[in-house]
C-alpha cells in the first residue's frame, strides 16, 4: 500500500518564488498491541511472549540510557540521550552534576533499515485535502497527542511539534482558534492555546 501525500506550501522568499514540498497525509499510527497480534501469527511467539519481550527491551533501554549509555539494537537503530544545562551556563562557571539535566532522547536509525524502507517504500498524492486544509488536518492530529500530556501550547512549542516556521505555525494555531477548534490565551506579550474539548477529548 503506497504512503499517501500531499502538497504543502513554504511562506514566499524574497524573490516572490514559492516552495513546495510533500507532507505524509494522516499517517497511520500502530500500537505495540497491533504489532504483537500481527507478529503472533508470523511467529511462532504468543501475544503474552512478545508482551513480555517488548516489556523487557523498554526496561533494558530505560536503565542503560539513565547511565548514559548508548543502545544499539541490529536492523532498528542506536538510542542515545542528549543531556543540557538546566540554566545558562559560559565558560569560567562552576559546574556540578546537579546543574546538568536530561533533555531528550535520540534515535538514530540503522543503515539497514533506512534501505529496506527505501527498497519497499512507494507514494500516491492524496486528493482529499488540498493545501492548507491538509495542514490543518496534520496539525490536529499532531495537536490531539500533545494535549494528552499538556493543557496548552505555545507558537514556539508547536513550531517544534509540527516542525513548520514560526509564520506557519502562528497561522495554523491561529485559524484553528478562530474556528473554534483551540482557545487563545494571552500571556504577557505571548499567546498560549489550549484545547476545546469538544475536538480534543
Amino acid at each position: 500500500m503506497p504512503a499517501l501525500f500531499d502538497i504543502y506550501k513554504s511562506p514566499p522568499r524574497k524573490d516572490g518564488k514559492v516552495s513546495i514540498h510533500p507532507r505524509l497525509v494522516s499517517p497511520n499510527r500502530y500500537s505495540s498491541a497491533q504489532m504483537m497480534s500481527e507478529q503472533e501469527h508470523a511467529t511462532t511467539l504468543t501475544t503474552h511472549d512478545l508482551k513480555a519481550a517488548l516489556s523487557a527491551v523498554g526496561t533494558y533501554l530505560i536503565d542503560q540510557l539513565a547511565q548514559g549509555g548508548r543502545v544499539h539494537l541490529d536492523g532498528i537503530g542506536t538510542f542515545s540521550i542528549v543531556p543540557h544545562f538546566d540554566t545558562p551556563k559560559f565558560e569560567g562557571d562552576k559546574v556540578s552534576g546537579k546543574d546538568v539535566t536530561f533533555k531528550r532522547v535520540v534515535f538514530t536509525p540503522a543503515r539497514r533499515m533506512q534501505q529496506e524502507i527505501k527498497a519497499k517504500i512507494s507514494f500516491k498524492q492524496h486528493k482529499g485535502y488540498h493545501g492548507h486544509e491538509m495542514e490543518e488536518a496534520h496539525a490536529m492530529l499532531l495537536l490531539k497527542e500533545y494535549f494528552l500530556l499538556n493543557h496548552s501550547i505555545s507558537v514556539r512549542e508547536f513550531e517544534r511539534l509540527a516542525k513548520v516556521c514560526t509564520t506557519r505555525a502562528r497561522e495554523l494555531l491561529l485559524a484553528l482558534s478562530q474556528k473554534g477548534r483551540l482557545t487563545r490565551r494571552r500571556i504577557g506579550n505571548a499567546y498560549l492555546y489550549e484545547p476545546n474539548p469538544d475536538f480534543f477529548s
